[in-house]
């Protein structure tokens, strides 16, 4: 009689641990995508950032050069025009 309440307190104890480890694994992998998602967010605007932005600083310090001329030089309207168009393909 009391190896058969044993064996019921085993088993009880037994299905309370599977439903623990189960909530735990569940926990767990929400933690890991979550983890997941920081890291992309943080990632991913940081590497386009290092592609694309090179492209914009080249063509600001181009469109920069030209308003950096001397006041007795007259602005070359072909350069201005090329910037133009550079800036819009982009």
């Amino acid at each position: 009689m009391e190896s058969n309440n044993h064996e019921e307190k085993i088993v009880r104890l037994l299905e309370e641990n599977h439903r623990m480890l189960k909530s735990i694994q569940r926990v767990s992998r929400l933690n890991s995508f979550f983890n997941m998602l920081k890291l992309l967010l943080i990632a991913v605007p940081i590497i386009l950032a290092l592609i694309y932005f090179p492209q914009y600083l080249r063509s600001f310090s181009d469109f920069l050069q030209v308003f950096q001329t001397p006041a007795d030089s007259p602005l070359d309207l072909s350069t201005i025009e090329r910037l133009l168009k550079e800036n819009r393909a982009l």
